[in-house]
């Protein structure tokens, strides 16, 4: 008899489509051993809950709400509605669905107040998190955070049972990124080349950190040495002013929008400029040296540790300061052949994409009945 497994994650301008993302990677995990998968996820302005339905899962919709507002830092806002109509929605849904063998809950809004009244419809409960700033209430709990200890997550239990996944080891790739693992690292052993730079800050980049990159790089990059290639979400609510920069730009700009291979796309470039968000574990398995730019403080800890670790070119503290010298800092690592190896070498160490498969393998050694 397959497992059935559902997933309470949202997506949208608010929030950003990193949760959905790192949850269909998982999904994607348990559909290759034969489990059905199910999705409750709101329609939030900019959701891209339509992947739900092109990775092969089921989808329930909950009931659109406004978002405004909803995306500052305090993340109890970002249900959109309270935490008992949000669960009183999603048990709607639950009525019709099969018994589920597991429920995935991936969002910052929800805690150990949400959790516990599921666990009567529901045989177990995995939490996605990367905060550890509330109270839990789970039977597994995930955090694929580089440097995470299990010291910042138990005094947020009231159980003892509750089992912990920590680090990049577990990280939630899409299986192409462990498919070329091996050839990534074959990649890297050779000297820079084709000059190819991937600038991706995150699916949806509510912000438009992406065009004020853009302004200050683009007129200090050698166009005869550099092959910028920008990526945007299909839900990116800036594409029209990013098109324009790259449009009047005065070296050759590649757009894409809506990716659905970043694997090959990452092996095929050189350096990178991102979020510190979860896109980071997909360059780390792809050996890609990247300077980083925290966009949200929950990426803090997280940039500060792959700093130290030397697997990054350096860090942008701050999305609001002068982005100028990253010009300089990506030619001076093209320069140094020995240290972009160092990079390239600590960061493919960190992750190897083959983390859904082991949470995927954990969930169902799992006994439910």
């Amino acid at each position: 008899m397959s497992m059935h497994i559902g997933f309470r994650v949202d997506s949208g301008l608010h929030i950003g489509n990193g949760h959905l993302m790192r949850c269909l990677a998982l999904a994607q995990a348990l559909i290759a051993r034969k489990v059905r998968c199910y999705f409750l996820c709101r329609d939030f302005p900019g959701s891209a809950h339509q992947l739900v339905l092109e990775a092969g899962c089921e989808l329930g919709l909950l009931a659109p709400v406004d978002s405004d507002g909803a995306g500052t830092g305090d993340y109890r806002r970002w249900l959109g509605v309270t935490p008992a109509r949000d669960r009183g929605e999603c048990l709607e849904w639950l009525r019709v669905w099969p018994s589920l063998d597991w429920l995935v809950v991936d969002h910052y809004a929800i805690d150990a107040d949400w959790h516990r009244p599921m666990a009567a419809w529901v045989a177990k409960i995995l939490v996605i998190d990367d905060l550890a700033n509330r109270d839990y209430d789970c039977d597994l709990l995930l955090d694929q955070t580089y440097g995470r200890q299990a010291g910042s997550y138990r005094p947020r239990f009231d159980r003892t049972t509750t089992e912990l996944l920590l680090g990049p080891e577990y990280a939630l790739l899409r299986p192409k990124f462990e498919y070329l693992h091996e050839a990534a690292k074959a990649r890297r052993r050779q000297p820079p080349g084709g000059g190819k730079i991937l600038i991706s800050l995150g699916g949806v980049d509510a912000g438009n950190i992406t065009g004020r990159l853009l302004a200050a790089l683009l007129p200090r990059l050698d166009a005869q040495r550099w092959q910028p290639v920008v990526v945007l979400a299909d839900n990116s609510p800036h594409y029209a002013a990013v098109k324009a920069l790259i449009d009047n730009a005065d070296i050759p700009v590649q757009l894409l929008v809506g990716v659905r291979d970043m694997a090959q796309l990452m092996l095929q470039c050189e350096l990178a400029i991102g979020a510190a968000g979860s896109s980071t574990w997909e360059r780390c398995c792809m050996g890609l040296p990247a300077l980083l730019l925290v966009t949200a403080a929950n990426q803090k800890f997280l940039a500060d540790h792959l700093a130290a670790s030397g697997a990054v070119i350096g860090v942008f503290d701050d999305p609001g300061a002068d982005l100028a010298p990253a010009a300089k800092h990506l030619a001076a690592t093209v320069a140094d052949w020995s240290r972009y190896r160092r990079i390239a070498a600590a960061a493919l160490d960190i992750c190897d994409g083959g983390g859904a498969g082991r949470v995927a393998q954990t969930m169902a050694a799992v006994e439910v009945g």
